[in-house]
């Protein structure tokens, strides 16, 4: 089964698209499904925390015009497919759509770890925008973040699918509105958002290169030698707890600094002394070889840290001698 790692708990919206109003001079409306699809593949590229806030953004705010601006992206990329090849004169009220050309497009972007929006096609006409995360041929089932059907904490329910039933396409979030088929909107591609969300004050100390948060509350632990300092450093946000990347990363509650915490048996070296201590730290997540922010940004895999080599030093590990990227991806931190 092709299955990308987008999902909605961890990349979607925590309002639901029923009820984000938007207008256009006289027109007064809800629904921006297009937009939200968007926007939530553009974090999940972009590597960012997609905006945690369940209350629906209002009209003029910046994540509503974020959206709204998205939303006619997706309007001017399906509109016109939509309109000459759903017409009525070819059968849209009759029978389902053709679906083996969109099924083969759908699988090649699902089976290359693509995450791509769809655009459903409902029984009055009408089209809905969601985004196709899994594929399986039997039983058929496409796996989907709908706009409509946000993740809620605590909830045991699996992902919303596109499911066939007495021969025809239902969507589970809601099997009352039929559908005749979906087309793969090949058009989407990413922008970069403007709105940033996740835990700053994350600096780089240009003593020992590590990433430290740097706040009255954190203790400040050098491995060059007595505190961090972070001369000027750029205000690094990291996402917490969901988001597109590598989860398992921790704040050392002894030296402030950012660690791998994803293999307990080994944390790695504190310049504290002893072991990096992660105990009531979030999970952060880094973008992993594509994002957006700085580049550069390499693990240790001695002391287990995450440090800048941008420009060329390898720092103090408080293993011994410098930071070592040598087994390290590429990580991008996103700044302000």
């Amino acid at each position: 089964m092709p299955k990308t790692d987008f999902t909605a708990q961890d990349n979607g919206f925590r309002f639901s698209n029923n009820d984000i109003k938007w207008s256009w001079g006289p027109i007064h409306a809800t629904a921006l499904c297009g937009g939200m699809s968007y926007a939530a593949l553009d974090y999940y590229h972009a590597g960012l925390e997609v905006p945690q806030t369940k209350d629906v953004p209002t009209e003029g705010s910046p994540l509503h015009k974020y959206i709204y601006d998205r939303q006619m992206a997706a309007h001017g990329n399906t509109v016109p497919r939509f309109l000459v090849d759903r017409l009525p004169i070819i059968g849209l009220p009759a029978t389902a759509l053709p679906q083996a050309g969109e099924l083969k497009t759908l699988g090649e972007y699902l089976r290359g770890g693509k995450p791509i929006p769809i655009c459903l096609i409902i029984s009055n006409g009408t089209g809905h925008h969601v985004v196709a995360t899994g594929y399986q041929e039997k039983p058929f089932s496409i796996d989907v973040y709908d706009p409509n059907a946000p993740f809620v904490p605590g909830s045991t329910k699996g992902p919303t699918q596109i499911i066939i039933e007495n021969g025809h396409y239902v969507n589970t979030h809601n099997k009352a509105r039929p559908l005749h088929g979906f087309f793969v909107d090949t058009s989407y591609s990413p922008e970069q958002p403007e709105i940033i969300e996740g835990q700053d004050n994350w600096r780089l100390c240009f003593g020992c290169r590590s990433l430290f948060r740097a706040t009255g509350a954190d203790r400040s632990v050098c491995s060059a030698g007595g505190a961090h300092f972070n001369n000027f450093s750029a205000n690094y946000t990291l996402a917490q707890n969901a988001g597109h990347g590598e989860h398992g990363w921790r704040r050392c509650s002894k030296c402030a600094c950012l660690f791998y915490g994803g293999d307990p048996a080994d944390p790695g070296l504190c310049p504290d002394g002893g072991l990096h201590n992660g105990l009531g730290s979030d999970d952060y997540v880094l973008a992993k070889n594509a994002g957006t922010g700085q580049t550069n940004w390499y693990w240790c895999k001695k002391c287990q840290g995450l440090f800048f080599y941008g420009s060329g030093q390898y720092g103090k590990c408080a293993d011994g001698g410098g930071h070592d990227p040598s087994s390290s991806p590429r990580y991008f931190l996103p700044f302000g």
